[in-house]
């Protein structure tokens, strides 16, 4: 039964990741058309949001950790609901006000063309305004997840990725609006999932801010989870970043592969977001009123149905790996390239495994210092490092790429042994 739902409840968000994720690729693929400024801008521009995006999620995703386990009692799910969002509110505030000040020297970091920055400036002056509608979007959708409502919710954001795309194609094909329409689609894309949310709310009678109490406690728990929520996120991207800088130096055959992989394990990590997001709610939900011999009978379920379905996948891509590769690059039966995709499907099972262990599990029970902890000793203190020296001392860019095997794999056996231990399992509803 479990195992059913979690699936259920996987399959909607999985889909939702994967628009989403694509969103920036489309339109880059939009924009290719108009000019390389235009689609230059939008990357300086894409890189500085997802700094913002991956701050404001981990605030909606550090209070939901909290939320999910209030679940059985109005009162503390609605304070952990409106507090989270007016922490995430505040933040974006801040966020919105640095940009505006500051916008012309952060653009000039990345670019010292006076079109590219021109067109930089026009972009982000529209695409700012997203970010209040998506304090809204991301914490109403976690409550709305945690009242049994995720396939709505999943729909509602799919559908609002889709408009988006569908603006944009329209304003910069039809209009010429160039950077410009894209930047509108993605605002109008915000604005539709606020207002459908919003509408859903209303029509379902839900109302996060009746019975809501102030509780010192339970601010501090959120203010804990939002913290390690945030910063491990940051601190992911930042390491990603660095690495696959240094992968791309190795040589040209490696960053074009990385070009090409990068969307593909995107696309088959999809349902492991998906799950790893499901089933985090549902343990959530289950922590404070099982026993933990539920508890732990139902995250080995989860981790097990992760890594079938991600093993299952990964078979099925292998069988048509030429040809899925094919339509990314007419230089896929090269050799650096296959050992590549080759490397990448076998990081992939390894990545669910770490992924579901640790966000899918283990963050559910509020141990998200460990979760961020172990990314920051593997990353800056292992990875990073040894790519940098790996790569000063002439290894192939093939060899270099296998510490992520190395980094997942440790990770995927720490957090498992951490699992095991049951420290990872706290109460977070006692507020």
């Amino acid at each position: 039964m479990f195992t059913r739902t979690l699936l259920f409840m996987a399959i909607p968000i999985a889909i939702q990741t994967l628009l989403f994720s694509s969103k920036s690729f489309v339109d880059t693929l939009l924009l290719a058309e108009v000019s390389m400024e235009a689609v230059s801008a939008t990357g300086i521009i894409g890189r500085v949001m997802l700094v913002a995006i991956i701050t404001l999620l981990g605030v909606s995703t550090g209070g939901g950790y909290v939320a999910a386990q209030c679940a059985q009692d109005t009162g503390k799910l609605n304070s952990a609901t409106l507090t989270t969002f007016v922490i995430s509110l505040a933040l974006c505030a801040l966020i919105v006000f640095g940009l505006l000040l500051f916008d012309g020297a952060v653009i000039a970091m990345f670019s010292q063309s006076a079109v590219v920055q021109q067109q930089a400036g026009l972009y982000l002056d529209i695409v700012l305004w997203s970010l209040p509608l998506l304090c809204f979007s991301s914490v109403a959708a976690s409550y709305l997840r945690i009242a049994g409502y995720s396939n709505w919710v999943s729909g509602i954001i799919s559908l609002g990725v889709l408009i988006n795309l569908a603006v944009s194609a329209v304003l910069i094909y039809d209009y010429g609006q160039g950077i410009e329409g894209a930047a509108y689609g993605t605002l109008v894309g915000g604005v539709f999932e606020v207002l459908a949310l919003g509408v859903f709310l209303l029509i379902k009678g839900i109302n996060p801010c009746r019975s809501v109490f102030f509780s010192r406690r339970q601010f501090a728990l959120i203010r804990e989870q939002i913290v390690t929520a945030t910063s491990s996120g940051l601190v992911w991207s930042l390491g990603a970043f660095l690495f696959y800088s240094f992968l791309g130096r190795s040589s040209p055959q490696a960053l074009h592969a990385i070009s090409i992989i990068i969307p593909i394990e995107s696309l088959l990590l999809s349902l492991t977001m998906g799950i790893a997001t499901a089933s985090s709610i549902l343990i959530g939900k289950a922590i404070p009123h099982e026993p933990r011999t539920h508890i732990n009978s139902k995250s080995v379920s989860a981790i097990l149905l992760c890594i079938g379905c991600v093993t299952l996948i990964v078979l099925l891509f292998s069988l048509f790996r030429d040809s899925v590769v094919g339509y990314f690059s007419p230089e896929h039966n090269s050799q650096v390239l296959n050992d590549f995709v080759t490397l990448m499907l076998i990081g992939v099972v390894i990545k669910s495994l770490s992924i579901q262990t640790m966000n899918g599990v283990i963050r559910s029970g509020g141990d998200g210092q460990f979760c961020m902890k172990l990314d920051i000793v593997m990353q800056w203190l292992i990875i990073i490092p040894s790519s940098f020296v790996m790569l000063k001392l002439g290894y192939s860019a093939l060899h270099i790429y296998m510490l992520v095997l190395v980094e997942e794999a440790v990770k995927a056996v720490v957090s498992l042994y951490r699992f095991k231990s049951g420290k990872w399992c706290r109460n977070l509803s006692l507020a």
